[in-house]
């Protein structure tokens, strides 16, 4: 395997285990190890690289140990970007996010200003690194592609591709102004008829993509961000940087864990990617919904790996404990079953059955 591939499969795991103590990175590799021996020793190495020892020096960041590893990656160049930098046409204003692989700024187009309005600013993902047409370019990319193919209100539309003076890659889209799903529930006290809109409007959102043949893989709140007041508010999803476009699985390995712990499936938690299907994404929504009505994640638990422990094996509590009506917990429940044949079907299904709950309906199979 090439050492680029490496990053790129090790990344998410190493992430989780620099929040771990030792105990609990030693049960994650060992989790690791059931489904992939090789991924777990890639990740043993890193470890063991971040610190020249045994244990992980926790105060270091994610970042610089990141970064200490893309340097010695081969025929490899990182950027530097900063507050203020020029990328292509766009100024750099603000550092919204990042991962392993790329930064999203709030930019703007050095032409417009500075009597542009801020709301003409953009999002803007730059890669951070270049490995020659690996599977780091090529994710980036794939991401471009699927953002490009998904023509629908609720993503955020790409506006704008190119390169940086240094190379790197970069694209603009619609810059979404607004909360996480949950915080803008707890914002303006929505009722319950509220918020069963709000998770209509992603299930719409994500039938669209399931329609294209992607599949999200990571949907969270920090992912669905809602734009406007209580009034009409209109969620948007963002991040499709780990999606998958469902007749390409050439980029996901079986035995890789890919997702965030507390809302992958249950398949996801066990590595197999062969099992990830539309129905994954249901379940992810699911975690979202009952995070939305009882106010916590229902398989958070202390450390990364329970967590994922816990999604693979532990059933959510229903909504009825926390007062909701047994209709409604009833889909919620359906669509964290461990099995993925007992979940709704499609997207599609999950709104109907909403939208029946709304109007007092008996739930639709």
């Amino acid at each position: 395997m090439r050492s680029r591939d490496e990053w790129l499969l090790v990344e998410p795991l190493f992430d989780r285990a620099l929040d771990l103590d030792a105990e609990g990175r030693k049960a994650l590799v060992e989790t690791v190890k059931q489904g992939s021996p090789q991924l777990a020793g890639k990740l043993l190495q890193l470890l063991d690289a971040a610190e020249g020892a045994r244990e992980v020096i926790i105060d270091r960041s994610l970042s610089e140990v990141a970064a200490s590893f893309v340097e010695h990656l081969p025929r490899e160049r990182t950027s530097g970007l900063t507050i203020d930098s020029m990328v292509g046409e766009y100024r750099l204003l603000e550092l919204l996010g990042e991962g392993g692989t790329g930064r999203v700024f709030r930019a703007r187009r050095e032409q417009t200003m500075p009597t542009a309005s801020p709301e003409l600013d953009v999002a803007l993902k730059v890669l951070l690194t270049i490995d020659e047409g690996g599977a780091v370019t090529d994710r980036f990319d794939r991401e471009m592609r699927i953002l490009e193919k998904l023509d629908h209100p609720g993503v955020a539309t790409v506006t704008g591709v190119g390169f940086s003076d240094q190379g790197f890659p970069y694209y603009a889209m619609r810059l979404i102004k607004g909360p996480e799903i949950t915080a803008f529930a707890r914002q303006h006290s929505l009722t319950t008829d509220a918020r069963i809109g709000l998770l209509r409007g992603v299930c719409d959102t994500m039938q669209a993509a399931h329609d294209k043949g992607i599949i999200h893989r990571d949907l969270k709140p920090s992912n669905i961000l809602v734009e406007g007041g209580p009034a009409r508010g209109f969620p948007v999803v963002l991040d499709f940087g780990i999606a998958r476009e469902n007749r390409r699985v050439g980029l996901t390995l079986t035995g890789q864990i890919l997702g965030t712990p507390g809302y992958m499936s249950p398949e996801q938690g066990r590595g197999d990617s062969r099992e990830v299907t539309v129905r994954s994404d249901v379940f992810s929504l699911g975690v979202v919904a009952h995070e939305l009505f009882s106010g916590s994640n229902p398989f958070a638990r202390g450390s990364g790996v329970e967590t994922v422990a816990a999604v693979v094996r532990d059933p959510a509590p229903p909504l009825s404990l926390h007062g909701f009506d047994g209709f409604l917990s009833s889909v919620v429940e359906r669509c964290l079953t461990k099995d993925p044949k007992q979940r709704f079907d499609s997207m599609r299904d999950l709104e109907v059955a909403l939208t029946a709950v709304q109007i007092g309906l008996p739930e639709v199979h």
